[in-house]
């Protein structure tokens, strides 16, 4: 599926880790004025100060018993030294260098080893800050692809100060799209199909695509759902048209109610389910499959929007029951579900249109667009308690 969210093809996930990356380090570096290995290179040098001090005191200390021991030994005396005197401070001196040279070297493999675990770890940073920035480099040139690809898309909805062909136009559109285009294409696709330039059931296809498409944004998934609502009307046939037998009903829509859409793409297709009843009149319906009447019957168990959903059956139940068909403990359901105080004031004008609805024959809009679908025919909508 596509997602219309305006950004470019690359993965999503690895682009915010590698963000999220650049900002961490970006921000640690302004406030502490030091990369983290350098941090922790510091604190862990830290020790070797005192060890040094500690062996310089050690080393003193040593020296100064040897020379008190060389005193004591009559060494500068004129008497000659025996042998056992000489083999004691012998061992002396080879016991006190040895410790002394021992610890000399392990401090100094340890400043070893430490200095080329930090020269592996800023290495290690500079190949990580260079693979964030080719991924950055990356990214920019595939943006900068994509909007110069969008761009030669939209030059070609239009020739000779015109719209192109309908054919053109769809090939464009459709590009656009998947190309990620965002709001912005999903209404550039609702203006085109109300000037007639897309068929309908291409217009149909690519934003249920959006709808149906889980890494679209609600704002591109509310962009779908209006464009659909506003072009309600060519969803079916016009009331002269020679075939009366098809729709262009969304299929997410077909006796079934996406409960797990954002609130505002629901309030889309409430107004589409409204706007469709409106543009035919009752009789036309009451012959034909209702696919909008289905919907609203399967949106009355939504929990943001069943109250809504409610309004309008109890309205429809009211002016033509007929076309509904509920059972008594249905239209119960029906009528504790309808509160008017919960829905908007725009919302309860909109139902109440369905009043003068009630009342017209061929109320049906303009001509209808040419488009090819035969549904079956539909059972009555109802409602499961």
């Amino acid at each position: 599926m596509i997602p219309c969210s305006g950004a470019v093809m690359t993965d999503g996930n690895d682009q915010r880790v590698a963000d999220a990356a650049n900002a961490s380090m970006d921000r640690l570096v302004e406030l502490t004025g030091q990369s983290p290995a350098t941090d922790r290179e510091a604190r862990g040098s830290a020790w070797l100060i005192p060890a040094w001090a500690l062996l310089a005191l050690l080393t003193a200390g040593l020296l100064s018993l040897a020379v008190y021991l060389l005193f004591r030994t009559n060494l500068f005396s004129s008497e000659p030294l025996t042998a056992e005197t000489i083999k004691a401070l012998w061992a002396f001196l080879g016991v006190a260098l040895g410790a002394v040279a021992t610890l000399i070297g392990t401090l100094l493999t340890e400043q070893n080893n430490r200095r080329s675990a930090r020269l592996a770890r800023e290495s290690a940073l500079r190949e990580s800050l260079a693979l964030l920035q080719r991924v950055k480099e990356n990214r920019d040139a595939e943006a900068r692809l994509t909007l110069d690809t969008r761009t030669r898309a939209l030059e070609l909805l239009t020739h000779d100060g015109d719209y192109a062909p309908r054919a053109r136009v769809a090939g464009a559109i459709a590009t656009m799209m998947e190309l990620q285009g965002g709001p912005v294409a999903c209404r550039i696709l609702g203006e085109l199909w109300t000037a007639g330039k897309v068929s309908t059931s291409v217009a149909v296809w690519l934003l249920e695509r959006v709808i149906n498409d889980e890494a679209a944004s609600a704002a591109d998934k509310d962009s779908a759902s209006t464009a659909l609502a506003q072009n309600a009307a060519r969803l079916f046939p016009a009331a002269g048209s020679p075939d009366q037998a098809w729709h262009e009903w969304p299929s997410v829509l077909v006796d079934a109610w996406p409960s797990h859409l954002p609130p505002t793409t629901k309030d889309g297709f409430l107004y589409l389910c409204i706007k469709s009843i409106l543009c035919r009149d009752p009789s036309y319906w009451i012959a034909h499959s209702r696919p909008p009447f289905s919907t609203l019957c399967a949106a009355v168990r939504d929990k943001d929007r069943g109250t809504q959903a409610a309004l309008v059956l109890a309205k429809l139940h009211d002016v033509v029951p007929e076309l509904l068909e509920l059972n008594e403990e249905e239209v119960r359901a029906v009528r504790a579900a309808a509160v008017a105080e919960d829905c908007a004031g725009w919302y309860v004008q909109l139902v109440n249109q369905l009043d003068a609805w009630a009342g017209t024959r061929d109320a049906g809009p303009g001509e209808s667009p040419t488009v090819a679908v035969l549904p079956g025919t539909q059972p009555r909508p109802g409602i499961t308690t």
